[in-house]
């Protein structure tokens, strides 16, 4: 797996020390990393919309927070639908117990699809 990352000199470094530590702690599949200004590619544009939209909501999921009102921006990016009609974008919280099970679900191989 590639990653592509906004060309922003105060993070590079620090996500070039992440990417050399998951790659050798983790065990993880990663490919090349590369770097560009958001301007100049339009899906970085794209992931930073939804990151903000993500984040924003998920935020007041985990403060239990009221909610507040859908913004439009971020129902239309739940709304968006495949071809076959499955959602686009998935958004849940998963806590620490989760995260644990997930991590040692992808180091499984062949490992069979969680269930619920």
């Amino acid at each position: 797996m590639g990653l592509f990352f906004d060309e922003k000199d105060e993070f590079r470094g620090r996500v070039e020390e992440m990417i050399k530590t998951v790659k050798a702690d983790a065990g993880y599949p990663l490919g090349a990393v590369a770097f560009d200004a958001s301007e100049n590619q339009p899906a970085l544009q794209a992931a930073d919309l939804l990151a903000y939209e993500a984040r924003r909501y998920l935020t007041e999921v985990v403060k239990g927070s009221p909610p507040k009102p859908v913004r439009k921006q971020w129902q239309q990016l739940r709304n968006a639908r495949t071809l076959s009609g499955n959602p686009r974008i998935w958004t849940d919280y998963w806590d620490e117990e989760t995260l644990e099970f997930a991590d040692a679900w992808m180091k499984t191989p062949n490992a069979p699809e969680p269930s619920g």
